[in-house]
């Protein structure tokens, strides 16, 4: 299944201070990041489908406090709004239903680099 690396392409083709985003941790000075967080199991039916439940973190770190809070509220409600189908697989392998955030843009810490401000989200896709 290959919904992590698209949904990173997804957010990377958001109008954003940067174009690369970044996985696991925030390498540059200024960046986002995509993280996986714990997921329950997939709902299963007799013919191998089902629904997943995707739960990822975003985070943003930005020099400018102001801009870093702005950019983390322009993506979480960009995928808050995102239609059925918004992110399409490369493979066939899912197909998106919905994202829902689970903890809004709030601010994590202040480090040597700038702001850095998360979301939690659950996105929910179809298992083909």
């Amino acid at each position: 299944m290959d919904f992590f690396e698209r949904l990173k392409k997804y957010v990377e083709g958001l109008d954003t201070f940067t174009n690369t985003v970044d996985v696991s941790l925030l390498m540059a000075d200024e960046s986002i990041c995509l993280r996986l967080t714990p997921s329950g199991a997939p709902k299963m039916y007799l013919d191998e489908k089902g629904l997943y439940t995707f739960n990822f973190q975003i985070l943003v770190r930005q020099a400018d406090q102001i801009m870093a809070y702005q950019t983390k509220q322009f993506i979480a409600l960009t995928l808050m709004k995102a239609r059925k189908g918004a992110i399409t697989s490369s493979n066939n392998s899912f197909k998106f239903v919905k994202c829902s955030i689970v903890s809004m843009p709030s601010f994590l810490e202040k480090d040597s680099k700038g702001w850095l401000y998360t979301t939690l989200f659950s996105a929910e896709i179809y298992i083909n």
